[in-house]
């Protein structure tokens, strides 16, 4: 790496013979010498180790397939990853969880709505887009590596805490996240409509908790509200994930699947690769498919201004 000379470097595997201590530090010292060097240096690194992985962030991963002699690129969170590399024999701890989110609001200002996954986060992020165009969006979004995870990070007092006088918002799909969304204690309601996006301000009063809004679509809607259009009020009874804001009949067999459930009902499934979905079929809709999103970012963005 010289410095003022434009220059990629190319690593393959180097910490594979490295203590696992070492892999973990390796790219932190990459890192400090590249930034010393030049910020017009660049690296690429492959790697099998867990343990490199979990030291970088999730949006300087690539996972690399081969199948059918086609190489394929994706972007996938870290924990996956992390998971596909070991057969599921390893995973992202909670503790390693926190202390990524506590760097993110460590590094950043401002008000932060925290989804339960990466995908959630690609997709609002798209949205926001396709709705306010150029405006610049007044909140940060930040996945919080799975719902669990989001329900306690909201639960105990490390927020309030640590990051008092900031603005916080925790969006769950309206699926089994209903328990853990239904499970936070609430100071009072900001909006019991389903349609919008069911909104709770939490004991906590700079903190808030949110629902998926329920689409129109009668199909869709069933899988989540009772002929009153009341929630069935439990998890295992509610069906929508994120994805779900965006069924169409049409993308039935691609992104979707219908199949049978007991007392000969009728269950609509988002079958499809969540992090393509999220990347490449969300950017083409119009801006029109995105005004579900559209009550609940004015919420979020109303409480922005809090003092």
């Amino acid at each position: 790496m010289r410095r003022g000379r434009n220059c990629i470097t190319l690593l393959d595997e180097p910490d594979s013979f490295l203590h696992p201590e070492w892999q973990f530090n390796f790219l932190r010292q990459v890192f400090e010498i590249s930034d010393t060097a030049s910020k017009s240096n660049h690296v690429l690194m492959s790697s099998h180790s867990a343990a490199t992985i979990t030291s970088a962030k999730d949006n300087m991963i690539s996972l690399f397939s081969v199948e059918n002699n086609k190489v394929t690129v994706t972007k996938q969170r870290r924990a996956d990853i992390v998971r596909s590399l070991s057969a599921g024999m390893i995973t992202v701890t909670e503790t390693e969880a926190r202390l990524n989110i506590n760097h993110v609001l460590n590094t950043t200002s401002g008000a932060v709505l925290f989804t339960e996954g990466i995908t959630d986060e690609l997709i609002l992020e798209s949205a926001w887009k396709k709705l306010y165009g150029e405006a610049k969006c007044p909140f940060g979004i930040q996945n919080a590596f799975g719902r669990t995870f989001l329900r306690n990070l909201f639960s105990r007092d490390e927020l309030r805490t640590n990051f008092p006088r900031r603005v916080m918002f925790a969006m769950f799909d309206f699926d089994e996240a209903f328990d853990d969304w239904n499970g936070l204690q609430k100071e009072g309601d900001e909006c019991i409509d389903p349609s919008l996006g069911l909104i709770k301000q939490l004991m906590y009063k700079l903190h808030y908790a949110i629902l998926l809004p329920v689409p129109q679509d009668q199909e869709i809607r069933r899988q989540a509200l009772n002929p009153s259009g009341v929630p069935w009020g439990r998890g295992s009874d509610s069906h929508i994930s994120i994805e779900h804001l965006f069924y169409s009949p049409d993308i039935v067999g691609t992104w979707f699947s219908k199949e049978q459930t007991s007392c000969g009902g009728e269950r609509i499934r988002f079958t499809g690769e969540k992090l393509k979905f999220a990347e490449h079929f969300i950017p083409g809709l119009t801006s029109d498919r995105f005004e579900i999103l559209r009550p609940m970012f004015d919420f979020v963005v109303s409480k922005c201004t809090t003092p």
